[in-house]
């Protein structure tokens, strides 16, 4: 039901698609800049910033309490002279795995990764590895090899 009504919002969503509730998004005035592929799940109180692009691959799972943040904004401080508003993109690669509570800021996180539960992803994280800790730095090559038999 609620992919359709992101469909419907103008997400794009891919088949067999699982959002547990709550989900919270944070959209300006459309929901276009969601893209989410084919068997994603995305489990309960994950926060989609969707005022920058949320691209997320086929075959991802954001565990519950994610938070992918694609924007940054100051408000109303003076701060904001030196730190302008900057829209970016969160992109999570094909076959990853988001640890619970994680919070993934604009970067690009490769194919068959997994990040920590409660990492803070600031920086890219290459494919197939594994990222974990605040602020969250590649522990180990994910290796995929072919199975025998």
């Amino acid at each position: 039901m609620l992919p359709e009504l992101l469909r419907h919002l103008g997400a794009r969503i891919g088949d067999g698609c699982v959002f547990e509730q709550p989900l919270i998004l944070n959209a300006v005035a459309s929901y276009s800049n969601l893209v989410v592929g084919n068997r994603c799940y995305i489990g309960k109180n994950v926060i989609l910033d969707l005022k920058g692009r949320v691209v997320i691959g086929d075959n991802v799972a954001v565990s519950m309490g994610c938070s992918l943040i694609s924007h940054l904004d100051l408000g109303r401080s003076k701060l904001r002279e030196r730190f302008p508003v900057c829209l970016g993109t969160v992109e999570i690669g094909c076959n990853t795995y988001i640890g619970a509570n994680a919070t993934i800021l604009s970067v690009k996180v490769g194919e068959f990764c997994v990040i920590g539960a409660g990492a803070l992803v600031n920086r890219d994280v290459p494919p197939y590895s594994l990222a974990v800790g605040v602020p969250a730095r590649v522990i180990r090559r994910i290796d995929m090899g072919e199975k025998s038999g």
